[in-house]
C-alpha cells in the first residue's frame, strides 16, 4: 500500500480536518474523501481525484493542494450569503472566460502579424531577385 507523505497530511488539515486521503486499488490513482462531522455513520464522499488531465496517475504534491483550495468556494467567498455566492462564482468564471478570450486573441493577433511579416519578407526578396526580370505592377 502508497503512503501518504507526511507534509502533504498536514496540508490537507490545515484545509479541513475532516479531509482524508485513500489510495484507490482497482485505478491505481489517490482519492481525496470528506467526512460529514454531521453524519459521521455516512461514508465519506468523493472530493477530488488526483491525476493527470488524461486520467494517469499523479503522485501527491501541491497541485491537488491548490485544486482543493480553489473548490472552497465558502472560504474563497467568506461571509456571503449563499444566495449570493453562485452568482458571485458565475461572475468569477465569465471574468475568466473573458480573460482567455483576451489571451487568445492577443495570441491570434501576433501570429498573424508574424506571418503578415514573413510573406512581406519572401515577395521583396523574390521581387528584388537580379536573376529575374524586375516586376511591375499596374496602379
Amino acid at each position: 500500500m502508497y503512503q501518504v507523505p507526511q507534509s502533504f497530511r498536514e496540508q490537507l488539515e490545515r484545509i479541513d480536518p475532516n479531509l482524508r486521503v485513500e489510495w484507490d486499488v482497482r485505478r491505481c490513482l489517490w482519492n481525496i474523501l470528506r467526512k460529514s462531522p454531521l453524519a459521521p455513520l455516512e461514508p465519506a464522499r468523493l472530493v477530488l481525484t488526483v491525476c493527470e488531465p488524461g486520467g494517469a496517475y499523479r503522485p501527491l504534491d501541491n497541485r491537488a493542494i491548490w485544486r482543493l483550495r480553489d473548490m472552497d468556494v465558502y472560504r474563497r467567498f467568506d461571509g456571503r450569503q449563499e444566495k449570493h455566492i453562485g452568482k458571485m462564482v458565475e461572475q468569477e468564471l465569465r471574468d475568466r472566460e473573458a480573460a482567455l478570450s483576451a489571451e487568445k486573441k492577443k495570441a491570434t493577433d501576433e501570429k498573424h502579424a508574424e506571418i503578415m511579416d514573413r510573406m512581406r519578407f519572401n515577395v521583396a526578396k523574390w521581387t528584388e531577385c537580379r536573376s529575374y526580370p524586375k516586376v511591375r505592377f499596374a496602379r
